[in-house]
């Protein structure tokens, strides 16, 4: 069939030796082909190797049913295909600006490979990236603005007449937990923030036996949040059960 249609045949990467094609020997394959062939409207070409056989011209396997995603449906005596797109067809780079939420949309609909280009600010103030503030709230900022600062005071508030504690339990043993494993950059951020607070008097050291861990969580534009993990002490020392297990620092 090869020689009648005049297939241009190829040598194959990797001989190999068939005994169930003709009976009571082996062949060995050697070219392959690359055939076009149509099976109704359905068309497709696909790479065969060649080999002498008493039965078929055409033995579609495995290979190509994986490929084609094919289902057989032993009741209608069918088989339904997906043939795979063509990748090799050049196609013009569909290009769209769309926010968080129709991005999350799109790569959950499309079916095709795609690419999206992020864009976050570099080197630049916080206050240069976020959208400007509506006119009608810029007067409540000024008329609030001693409590509505960029930076932390230097200084703690002042004492108040009611002052709250927590109670411990008697007797109960406070956890002394080891931090947890962090890249070199987050400890290095741990370390400034742990620094810059004890210059500006908002924490001091502690000689407790009780240590808990601190964590980092991202914040927008690169920027990084301190909690510390007080699940440990919630959970063993304290009475008080209705805190969050994190407090921000």
């Amino acid at each position: 069939m090869v020689d009648k249609l005049g297939l241009t045949k190829s040598a194959h990467p990797f001989p190999y030796h068939v005994s169930w094609l003709t009976k009571g020997q082996q062949t060995l394959v050697t070219y392959q082909t690359m055939v076009e062939f149509s099976l109704g409207d359905f068309k497709d070409k696909v790479l065969c190797d060649i080999v002498e056989m008493d039965a078929f011209h055409l033995l579609l396997g495995r290979p190509w049913k994986y490929d084609m995603d094919a289902t057989y449906s032993c009741r209608k005596n069918t088989y339904t295909m997906k043939p795979l797109p063509d990748t090799k067809a050049e196609k013009e780079p569909i290009v769209i600006v769309i926010g968080e939420k129709e991005m999350v949309k799109t790569l959950k609909e499309s079916q095709e490979e795609s690419f999206v280009l992020v864009v976050k600010p570099k080197d630049k103030d916080e206050s240069d990236c976020i959208a400007p503030i509506p006119d009608v709230v810029k007067g409540l900022l000024d008329k609030y603005k001693e409590v509505n600062t960029s930076e932390l005071p230097s200084t703690l508030p002042p004492l108040r007449d009611v002052c709250h504690q927590i109670d411990l339990i008697p007797g109960a043993s406070l956890p002394n937990k080891a931090p947890y494993k962090m890249t070199p950059n987050q400890n290095t951020e741990i370390s400034r923030q742990v620094h810059e607070m004890l210059n500006k008097g908002l924490i001091q050291k502690s000689l407790s036996p009780c240590a808990v861990p601190a964590v980092l969580a991202p914040k927008k534009y690169g920027k990084w949040r301190l909690f510390l993990d007080y699940w440990e002490v919630l959970t063993y020392g304290f009475r008080l059960t209705g805190l969050l297990p994190f407090f921000y620092l």
